[in-house]
């Protein structure tokens, strides 16, 4: 079963991600209240959320940024408009990961 929340600020999804753990964030980087990196960063940095898989999903398709988010450690990085078959790969790959 898979459950979506939408997060319209980056404090909500902070909120949510210290209950039942989510199996996957998809991140767009333009952000009302901070930047996508910065709550990359808020993610990683929290003990309950770092082993969560962060897939960016941006219309920025600019190789520096894409090796930068990569390096610092999202599963993926999707440019919009984005593979929908890529998409449930890792949608897939999460569940099966999450259930071995």
């Amino acid at each position: 079963m898979i459950l979506a929340t939408r997060c319209n600020w980056s404090a909500d999804l902070v909120d949510i991600s210290i209950l039942p753990s989510p199996d996957l964030v998809l991140l767009d980087l333009d952000l009302p209240d901070m930047t996508g990196g910065d709550l990359l960063s808020q993610l990683q940095d929290t003990e309950t959320t770092r082993q969560i898989p962060v897939v960016v999903i941006s219309a920025d398709a600019t190789v520096e940024q894409i090796d930068r988010l990569k390096a610092a450690g999202v599963r993926d990085y999707l440019t919009k408009p984005f593979d929908v078959t890529r998409f449930f790969e890792l949608v897939d790959e999460t569940a099966n990961s999450k259930s071995n």
